[in-house]
């Protein structure tokens, strides 16, 4: 059986920008540089780390709830006639 992912919120910087994200536990530590958009080449650097997590289900159905739940990130039907 496959051990089961287990993910951490942190704070991260880039120069001026600010971001919060889940992101595996392993590279939650203050300190680290992590790319937020696995492959993207763009690195952060964990600014704070909370002291809980969740699993990767459990991130999956809140990426879901909370997309459903914001009209500004739905994707859109464009409407033929």
């Amino acid at each position: 059986m496959a051990k089961e992912k287990f993910y951490i919120q942190c704070d991260f910087s880039q120069g001026t920008g600010r971001d919060k994200a889940f992101i595996e536990k392993r590279g939650a530590v203050v300190g680290n540089l992590v790319e937020i958009k696995p492959g993207s080449g763009d690195f952060w650097k964990v600014d704070a780390v909370s002291n809980t997590g969740i699993t990767e289900d459990t991130l999956k159905m809140l990426h879901q709830v909370y997309r459903e739940g914001y009209d500004s990130i739905k994707p859109r039907i464009r409407a033929t006639t």
